[in-house]
C-alpha cells in the first residue's frame, strides 16, 4: 500500500514540488506521510478529528499503539480539532510539545434563509448524527419517555441512518413514542438548513465527539444546543449561556436539560440567539486561516507547539 503511495507522490512531486505533507488522522494517512516526509525531506503537519487511534487507546495492542506514538512524534506540529481531543492526545502519547488547537468549522449554506411559517404549539427537538451507539440515541429516547408525561406537544426529528435503527425503531414501540419521534433516514446536506430553522433545540448526547459540527449549524441557525460534558463542544458552548452540558450516558442528566428548555421558551430562545453570534466565530473560512499560518510557521522554522485558537 505505502509503496503504491510513494510511487504516486514522486509523480506528483515531478508535476508540482510540495514543500509541505498535510495528512489526517494518524493511521493510515500520518504514517504514510510520515514515510513521504522522510522521502521528500519536508516537514508533516497531522492533524487528529477524533478516531479510535486516540478514544480507544487503552485498547490498542502494544504494536498498534507504538506505531501511533511514532508516527505523533515524527509530525512537525499536530493539530487536534478541540481542546479535549488535545488533552487525550497528551495523556496517552505525550505529545505536549507538539500539540496546538484549531477548531473545526461550518459553511454558511447550513444557515436557512428561507421563510418559515409561524410556528404551532408543537415543540421541535432536532438529532443529527449517524444511529450508532455513541450518538446516545437510546438515552434520547429514553429521557423522551420521561419528558412526555408533562410535555405532550412534543415532537422529536431523528435524522440519520446506521446500524442501530431497527433497535431504535423497537425502543420507540416499546416506549409507546410512536407519536413522538420521526425517523426521517438520511437527508442530504443541503437541505439540512431548513430542519435547524424549523427545530425549536437541537440535542445530541454523543460521546467520543471531538468536535461535533452540527452543534455549530444548528447555534448559526439560532438554535439552543444539549451536548455532553467532556467533549469537542465544551470549546464552543457555554452552560445555560448557548445550550446546556449534559453527563454522558445520563437519562436524568438530559431530562433536566430538555425540561428546562422547554419550560423556558424566552430563555431557550435567548440562548439561541447568543449562540447564534458564538457559531459565527467558528467558520471554515477562520480554519483555513489558522491552517495557513501553522503552515508559515512550519516552513519558516518557528515553533507553533502549544498554541490555539
Amino acid at each position: 500500500m505505502y509503496q503504491g503511495i510513494k510511487n504516486l507522490m514522486e509523480e506528483v512531486y515531478r508535476n508540482f514540488p510540495f514543500d509541505l505533507i498535510h495528512a489526517h488522522e494518524v493511521l493510515p494517512d500520518g504514517h504514510a506521510g510520515a514515510i513521504l516526509k522522510r522521502q521528500f525531506n519536508c516537514p508533516l503537519v497531522l492533524t487528529l478529528h477524533g478516531s479510535s487511534d486516540i478514544y480507544k487507546a487503552s485498547q490498542l495492542s502494544k504494536l498498534h499503539k507504538r506505531k501511533v506514538a511514532e508516527t505523533l512524534n515524527e509530525a512537525d506540529v499536530v493539530i487536534a480539532v478541540s481542546s479535549q481531543l488535545s488533552k487525550i492526545v497528551e495523556k496517552e502519547y505525550s505529545s505536549r510539545s507538539k500539540m496546538l488547537v484549531i477548531n473545526n468549522g461550518f459553511s454558511p449554506n447550513r444557515i436557512y434563509r428561507g421563510y418559515l411559517p409561524a410556528s404551532s404549539t408543537m415543540a421541535t427537538l432536532l438529532t443529527v448524527g449517524s444511529l450508532v451507539e455513541r450518538k446516545g440515541h437510546r438515552y434520547l429516547l429514553l429521557a423522551l419517555a420521561e419528558l412526555v408525561k408533562n410535555h405532550s406537544n412534543i415532537k422529536l426529528l431523528i435524522i440519520g441512518d446506521g446500524p442501530k435503527r431497527v433497535e431504535l425503531e423497537r425502543l420507540i414501540d416499546k416506549l409507546s413514542l410512536q407519536e413522538h419521534v420521526d425517523l426521517l433516514g438520511f437527508i442530504p446536506p443541503e437541505r439540512l438548513a431548513e430542519f435547524y430553522a424549523a427545530s425549536d433545540i437541537f440535542v445530541l448526547p454523543s460521546w467520543q465527539e471531538a468536535f461535533g459540527i452540527v452543534y455549530l449549524e444548528a447555534m448559526a441557525n439560532g438554535k439552543p444546543v444539549i451536548g455532553c460534558q467532556g467533549e469537542g463542544i465544551e470549546d464552543f458552548v457555554e452552560h445555560k449561556k448557548t445550550g446546556c452540558l449534559v453527563k454522558p450516558k445520563d437519562v436524568d442528566s438530559l431530562v433536566e436539560a430538555l425540561d428546562y428548555l422547554l419550560s423556558h421558551p424566552k430563555e431557550a430562545k435567548a440562548m439561541g440567539e447568543r449562540a447564534r453570534e458564538t457559531a459565527l466565530q467558528y467558520t471554515w473560512e477562520r480554519n483555513a486561516e489558522r491552517t495557513i499560518e501553522v503552515y508559515k510557521e512550519v516552513l519558516s522554522g518557528k515553533c507553533v507547539a502549544s498554541s490555539d485558537t
